[in-house]
């Protein structure tokens, strides 16, 4: 069209920044300045307050979790301090066990982290490493 390249790209990204977004229902130039910017197209002023904008924007992500945690069958583990579990063997080959055989007490967890210990050394890995086991006590 024999325009200028790089006028064509800052019209575009105005265009871009001043379309509202499809989470938050706003354009993230409003967002960031707290009014709509000067575009060639004409539209209504509203407000969105900052809360509504960071409610909105928190429901969304809410939503993508809870539909990724469905889709990827996400269990929920019940490990918690002071539970008895097995952490997970690294295998090298057919013959190497999935646990190790010690059992290891949970020490603490912060969020998908546990540290845990065996008597003689602190292990900290992901939750996924670990399987809680009940120990029986004798008769």
């Amino acid at each position: 069209q024999g325009k200028s390249w790089k006028q064509e790209l800052w019209t575009f990204l105005k265009q871009y920044r001043a379309t509202p977004h499809s989470s938050t229902g706003i354009a993230p130039a409003e967002a960031l300045y707290g009014r709509n910017i000067e575009t060639e197209i004409p539209s209504m002023l509203k407000t969105h307050p900052e809360k509504d904008l960071r409610e909105k924007d928190e429901e969304f992500k809410r939503k993508m979790k809870r539909y990724a945690d469905q889709k990827t069958r996400v269990k929920m583990s019940d490990i918690k301090v002071n539970d008895k579990v097995l952490l997970s063997n690294v295998k090298r080959n057919a013959a190497d066990p999935p646990f190790y055989p010690e059992v290891e007490t949970v020490l603490q967890r912060k969020g998908d982290m546990i540290t845990s210990s065996n008597g003689r050394r602190l292990t900290t890995r992901n939750i996924a490493k670990y399987k809680k086991i009940t120990v029986k006590e004798p008769l």
